[in-house]
């Protein structure tokens, strides 16, 4: 919550880039807000779910919350794995 925040557009980053974030950061937050009130946000939602799919070292889920009946937040946690850590 606290400490610097910079967003990266998902369509640029992938599982190299984002595994090279968890070993220079150790971890990392991912924040999606998932949209269902037309087709174009359905679509954005399902990019987001292969985008959380690809990602690696795997997230873990930290908040999964439904805002409102059309729109579901969710906040992943990506860390370096335990066998790259010092």
């Amino acid at each position: 919550m606290y400490g610097d925040r910079f967003p990266l557009p998902r369509g640029g980053l992938d599982a190299l880039h984002t595994a090279a974030l968890a070993r220079e950061q150790g971890e990392f937050f991912v924040v999606l807000l998932d949209r269902s009130d037309s087709e174009f946000w359905r679509r954005n939602a399902r990019d987001n779910a292969r985008f959380i799919r690809r990602l690696r070292p795997r997230p873990s889920l930290e908040l999964d919350l439904e805002v409102t009946s059309t729109d579901r937040l969710r906040i992943w946690r990506v860390t370096q794995p335990e066998t790259e850590r010092p």
